[in-house]
């Protein structure tokens, strides 16, 4: 990585060339199984929209399939907006799981658990969010090691899994009080790559802690955590499919995913200020964004609609290098 560490090795800054190490275009002879395959347990009676700004997320960011799993309400609902989605598990190479599902769900839960199970079974990447986040740490703790696994929690949701690991009460002011020792915690007891979403993200992992600043603040809005778990889901699936040489670590991909995303949610929210120029400055550094403008409101849906750009943005970039 060419990311800068500070004076303790912690990496400071994760740019568009650390991003792009972890996106790749579709080689001439790959087909839709070959290019990557995303699966989603994801959304709720309650929740179904969960599980649509995953999968769009994902297709968006450039899979060759995405498969879902749900009842009746959610299937609906994602198939209406993505009919490229397939309908089952068969097989894929990273797993999507948690978002919109209530842990006290005890259909979705269980659905999730075996969903977890075929994950291990084709060792496949897992992605876990909210209502997966207990289950993974109940695995792991009972002897079951998820060999590849990023989890995906905001500060209530990290707080409330240390308290679980630690015995000890954890609130949420504690973790954004100290963040980096909040997810080294988890990642040294999980064997899992800890993204801590927000403003500032933190993703720990086998190396030093990155940190991945957003270059705008309107991405604090519903089911933006949705469109950033699907659009992990296909980066990871796509990597796994290419030569054991080339494919990044899961903490540099999440991060990858993580520097898609909130560059996704500035471009949206610029576009929506009517400053259509920002779309030549993707991969400028952060600090000379703010010639922009603050930007204008969006909604997740907006920033799954930027993704294409910039992971073109970044494919380009990778072919002039």
């Amino acid at each position: 990585m060419s990311s800068k560490s500070d004076q303790y090795g912690r990496v400071r800054e994760f740019d568009a060339q650390d991003a792009a190490a972890s996106v790749f275009a579709p080689r001439e002879d790959d087909h839709k199984y070959r290019r990557g395959v995303t699966a989603f347990v994801t959304g709720s009676t309650h929740y179904p929209g969960a599980a649509v700004l995953g999968t769009r997320a994902a297709l968006a960011t450039g899979i060759g399939m995405v498969r879902y799993a749900g009842g009746e309400a959610e299937t609906k609902a994602v198939l209406w907006q993505s009919p490229e989605v397939v309908a089952d598990l068969a097989s894929f190479d990273a797993l999507v799981v948690g978002s919109g599902v209530d842990p006290k769900d005890v259909r979705r839960t269980s659905e999730a658990r075996e969903a977890l199970d075929r994950a291990r079974e084709l060792d496949a990447t897992v992605i876990a969010d909210s209502g997966a986040l207990g289950q993974i740490a109940k695995r792991v703790l009972g002897g079951h090691h998820v060999r590849r696994c990023i989890l995906t929690p905001h500060a209530a949701e990290l707080a409330a899994l240390i308290t679980k690991l630690e015995d000890t009460e954890v609130h949420a002011t504690d973790v954004i009080k100290e963040p980096e020792q909040a997810v080294r915690l988890v990642t040294d007891r999980l064997g899992c790559t800890l993204v801590l979403k927000g403003h500032r993200t933190y993703i720990a992992g086998d190396g030093p802690t990155i940190v991945v600043d957003a270059p705008g603040a309107w991405l604090a809005t519903a089911g933006t955590g949705d469109v950033l778990a699907g659009a992990m889901g296909a980066l990871s699936a796509v990597a796994s499919k290419r030569d054991v040489a080339e494919q990044p670590e899961p903490q540099h991909l999440a991060a990858a995913a993580v520097w898609l995303h909130a560059r996704a949610g500035w471009l949206a929210s610029q576009l929506n200020a009517g400053n259509f120029e920002a779309a030549s400055a993707l991969l400028d550094p952060i600090d000379e964004l703010t010639r922009f403008g603050p930007g204008a409101p969006i909604r997740a849906s907006d920033a799954t609609a930027a993704l294409p750009r910039l992971v073109g943005a970044l494919v380009a970039s990778k072919l002039r290098a």
